[in-house]
């Protein structure tokens, strides 16, 4: 069946089939969804204690494929075929129509000398302590054990010396790399950095354009484009803490701009149309919204009030019912309407990303000024702050008929016109801005 033998075409620099050098990491994961009958066992590693500091690799188990993600932006960074794979990668010429990759073995063939024939002779490098042999081309290598048989010519290997003695080379595995920002993706927006300004607009730094709390619903659409989808509110689970418990209902409910993305929810008041809320992912595996979102590069400069109310919400438990889509996150985190100050301050950048045990004040760098990324690990807000154990309220996403929360409460920080959603491991899920 054809679903048992895939056809992936190898295009060096560029792709393996539909995945691309430099895709996000959702994307790449809604093809393997959408294809489910071909990419039957999927899995996913990553470190669960540091997302951020190793790649995370999506495993194609029954093709033996990986594909490789750099952790920062989530963009995919290398290829990987395993050899034996079920998977059919051929290479296609001009004029000679699809050749496959790995030669008929069975038969006889010589894969080294099958691959220095499909592509020319080229570099490599011999890896003493694996003793593999490396064949490199630009953007595309493969890798061959080293057999006895094996000659050195100029203290360099000749793989070709071993046919000599009846002995096949046969591939290891296929490496397909490249630049990630020179691929033709869908968005070229994607990985651009969102600055948050004077705690209430979002600059987005490619494209050069603003948008901040107040804003009518078409202007945005005008700066962002019309948004992967709409969610209109049908109730505010969170109105027991707002301080307008006296008004009448509204009959015109609130509702979202999802976009998915670009890592934002804009929440719009129902009856001016301006936006009241933005909500910004970081698509931290591990998280309940992981792959539901892009990743928002945002950057936030976090300037110390230096006053007794930092970080202060009052500790209890919240339970929201999320819904059976995508669209449900955002009511999800429909915050706390908290008031606070705002503070203008000037941008200063830092990257705080250490373990919780390993993360003294930084010397050499203002302690009036942060600046938060998606990366940024909570403790060392919690150390610029001047705040070892801050209060805080727990959040938990109940399961429904349709979704499952399998990894547990985050817990939510308040600070002026921020709510900080951070995990059991210390990274900053969402950032709303009120």
């Amino acid at each position: 069946m054809e679903s048992d033998n895939p056809e992936f075409e190898v295009v060096p620099s560029v792709s393996l089939g539909p995945f691309m050098i430099g895709m996000p990491l959702p994307a790449a994961i809604s093809i393997i969804k959408l294809n489910h009958q071909i990419y039957r066992k999927v899995e996913f590693q990553y470190d669960d204690q540091a997302p951020c500091d190793k790649e995370n690799v999506v495993i194609l188990k029954d093709l033996n494929i990986k594909l490789s993600f750099e952790p920062i932006l989530q963009y995919l960074s290398k290829i990987t075929v395993q050899y034996p794979t079920k998977a059919n990668v051929y290479y296609k010429e001009k004029g000679r129509g699809k050749t496959p990759i790995k030669g008929d073995s069975d038969l006889g063939a010589d894969e080294f000398e099958h691959i220095l024939h499909l592509f020319g002779p080229s570099a490599g490098s011999h890896d003493k302590r694996k003793n593999i042999y490396q064949l490199k081309y630009p953007g595309l290598s493969f890798s061959f054990p080293v057999p006895k048989e094996a000659k050195f010519v100029n203290g360099d290997i000749d793989l070709t010396r071993a046919t000599e003695k009846g002995f096949k080379v046969q591939m290891m595995d296929m490496c397909i790399t490249g630049n990630p920002r020179s691929q033709p993706l869908k968005s070229s927006f994607y990985g651009e950095v969102v600055e948050v300004e004077d705690d209430r607009s979002l600059n987005f730094t490619k494209r050069q354009s603003k948008v901040w709390l107040g804003m009518h619903t078409q202007d945005v659409v005008n700066v962002l484009g019309p948004p992967c989808d709409v969610f209109h509110k049908s109730e505010d689970k969170m109105k027991i803490h707002s301080n307008n418990l006296n008004q009448s209902e509204k009959l015109v409910p609130d509702y979202f701009f999802n976009y998915f993305d670009l890592g934002v929810d804009i929440l719009f008041d129902g009856t001016s149309h301006e936006a009241s809320k933005f909500i910004l992912h970081s698509n931290h595996p591990g998280h309940f919204d992981f792959d539901r979102y892009f990743r928002c590069n945002f950057k936030i400069n976090l300037a110390r009030k230096r006053t007794s109310k930092d970080l202060s919400m009052q500790s209890s438990v919240i339970t929201q019912q999320p819904g059976p889509s995508k669209r449900a996150t955002s009511e999800d985190m429909d915050m706390i309407d908290l008031e606070s100050d705002k503070d203008d301050d000037d941008f200063q950048d830092a990257r705080p990303t250490l373990p919780r045990k390993a993360a003294p004040p930084r010397k050499g760098k203002s302690r009036d000024n942060m600046m938060i990324k998606p990366t940024t690990h909570w403790l060392r807000v919690e150390q610029f702050l001047s705040t070892s154990s801050p209060p805080h309220v727990a959040f938990n996403r109940e399961p429904t008929t349709n979704a499952t929360n399998p990894y547990g409460a985050t817990r939510l920080f308040y600070f002026r016109h921020f709510i900080f959603e951070v995990m059991a491991n210390d990274s900053i899920a969402t950032v709303t801005i009120i």
